[in-house]
């Protein structure tokens, strides 16, 4: 069992979002933490559910009023299956229509896309968490009927609790086994990952497999399985990471490496966002009004897990919530707003060779605004083993968080660094607090999106605005995505929204790290039409007038998101 926490899909299993009840109702939370797992080795158990329950139940009753004997606790012994449902099931007495129920599990976590654990035949549209009592030496049959799947087991109760209370459930657990391979080649990341893995070749579990009727699940990704649209009315869900990641657990050791958590103990990585974020120390209350909206919660807790971490949280909720930008989640201390940071961008590009990689050093240190290190660095140059059809040698890139950036070949690694360097400017450009929002996010998948697959993109503003969606792709070439067309070029009211489906399809050879940055305007930008459907690269001229575009906008908005591609090829089963 290779540590990993893991994200469910929803559909399946539950829905996780943070909804502040009506001023009559009354906050509930059932918060469940397994490590401890007595019937795994030892190397499996995990340092930091327990540190997670204890610090949000006290974060939960300090800052976003819940009173005490309101939270219900399940930790390490007391978190068995049977405990669990049935804590599950009974929070239905335990509450009333129009209270607000959040529903937590930080630990181990499985789905039928991982191949460690596919021999258990799940739904391929599920996941499934595992609870304190579930063994690997126990039979195949009783392993499938101690774990807790979601679109067995969990569907069903939240769909009943849901009718009438606002419902957020957070699963800090591994989504997928099957994952990106680490980098390509794998890296070793900070902190240990959560997810579950069988052991191979037991004969005992092989013999028993033929007791279900079902087929055994073909290949992840076959084009065949159709996602089941999102099920839930009054539940949101905000997982640990995308289809193909693995959530990964802050342990001791990370921290005695320097990472700093928030209270100097291990936590998983996306639960340590959260905890930020309801303390107010994240500044995920954009204008620090003391209201924290759903989007702004998303987006603190995406952005501070995927800059650190592998692993991107990703978030459903129903479709009928046209006016998501402003629904209130939780109410946090007020705190001061983020600082206008658009002038105090650093362009100065660190870089780190290792390897064959140290021969460019020479041509890299030659280029402006672009320095070698051996410490820290913006961007680690490793070599590839593959080379180009003519033969030339490739490079990958790798973000600090041990994310790929990009595959290179060596004659446009100068160019591709200096595109960089311009790339960052875009890209880490801020402004003040405006008064209203904009968020984006990627329709069809998250975390990482695979070859072949589709995507779409969707808007969300809470205020009267001109918006504008651009994409930089792995190789810092920038495509305007809206508008595109002059019909797009209106105002577009607010909570309405754009809704871009089926936009572009993810081909080779360019896979890595792409970025979305979506801006709204108060007042229409003068080149918004110049730059309508347009693409360019940081060294064309029309960077500099992009620039001079976005940097002086009078009252506006922007959010950055990151998104991974990958050939199917490179993806693995198992973890680290």
């Amino acid at each position: 069992m290779n540590g990993t926490r893991v994200c469910l899909l929803l559909t399946c299993l539950c829905a996780i979002f943070f909804l502040t009840a009506p001023a009559w109702g009354t906050n509930h939370a059932l918060i469940i933490g397994v490590g401890a797992y007595p019937h795994l080795p030892s190397k499996d158990r995990l340092e930091g559910p327990s540190h997670d329950v204890r610090a949000l139940t006290e974060t939960l009753t300090t800052f976003c009023d819940f009173a005490p004997e309101n939270i219900t606790r399940l930790v390490d012994s007391q978190a068995t299956h049977k405990a669990i449902l049935k804590a599950l099931g009974g929070m239905k007495n335990k509450t009333r229509p129009g209270d607000f129920i959040f529903i937590y599990f930080s630990g181990h976590g499985t789905s039928w896309n991982d191949n460690d654990t596919a021999i258990l035949n799940m739904d391929a549209n599920t996941g499934a968490l595992v609870p304190v009592d579930f063994s690997l030496n126990a039979p195949l049959e009783d392993m499938r009927e101690k774990l807790i799947i979601g679109k067995r087991d969990l569907f069903p109760i939240i769909q009943d609790l849901e009718q009438g209370r606002n419902v957020l459930t957070i699963f800090d657990a591994c989504y997928s086994g099957q994952t990106v391979r680490s980098c390509f080649p794998s890296r070793v990341a900070r902190g240990k990952t959560r997810h579950l893995t069988l052991p191979a070749n037991n004969e005992k579990m092989v013999d028993d497999y033929d007791d279900d009727d079902d087929e055994p699940p073909s290949s992840y990704g076959e084009d065949t399985i159709k996602r089941p649209s999102y099920p839930y009315n009054n539940t949101v869900y905000i997982s640990a990471a995308g289809d193909y990641e693995e959530a990964m657990d802050i342990d001791t050791q990370t921290i005695q490496a320097g990472f700093t958590t928030v209270d100097g103990h291990p936590h998983g990585a996306l639960t340590n966002a959260l905890l930020h974020a309801l303390q107010g120390t994240a500044g995920a209350d954009i204008d620090g009004n003391g209201s924290l909206t759903y989007m702004e919660l998303k987006n603190s807790v995406s952005t501070a897990v995927s800059r650190d971490f592998k692993h991107t949280p990703c978030m459903l909720y129903p479709e009928n919530w046209q006016d998501i930008p402003k629904r209130v989640a939780f109410r946090i201390p007020p705190s001061s707003p983020p600082e206008d940071i658009s002038a105090s961008i650093h362009t100065t590009l660190g870089v780190k060779l290792e390897g064959a990689a140290r021969k460019l050093k020479p041509e890299i240190e030659a280029l402006p605004n672009i320095k070698t290190v051996t410490g820290d660095y913006d961007v680690l140059v490793t070599p590839a083993r593959a080379t180009t059809a003519g033969g030339q040698d490739l490079f990958h890139f790798y973000l600090p968080n041990q994310t790929l950036l990009a595959t290179i070949p060596a004659r446009e690694v100068p160019q591709w660094l200096s595109r960089q360097v311009r790339v960052r400017e875009l890209t880490g450009l801020n402004y003040p607090p405006a008064g209203f929002h904009v968020f984006t996010e990627v329709l069809g998948g998250g975390g990482v999106l695979l070859e072949g697959s589709s995507m779409g993109f969707r808007m969300q503003n809470d205020g009267d605005s001109w918006l504008l969606l651009i994409n930089i792709d792995s190789t810092g070439i920038i495509n305007v995505l809206y508008p595109a067309f002059p019909n797009e070029i209106p105002m577009v009211p607010a909570g309405k929204g754009v809704n871009m489906p089926d936009m572009a399809k993810v081909i080779p050879p360019n896979f890595g790290t792409e970025y979305l940055k979506a801006f709204a305007f108060k007042k229409p930008p003068t080149d918004l039409t110049y730059f309508m459907g347009a693409a360019f690269t940081p060294d064309d001229p029309k960077f500099n007038r992009f620039m001079e575009m976005v940097s002086k906008p009078g009252p506006a908005a922007q959010m950055t998101i990151s998104v991974k591609t990958a050939a199917r090829g490179d993806v693995i089963s198992g973890g680290n």
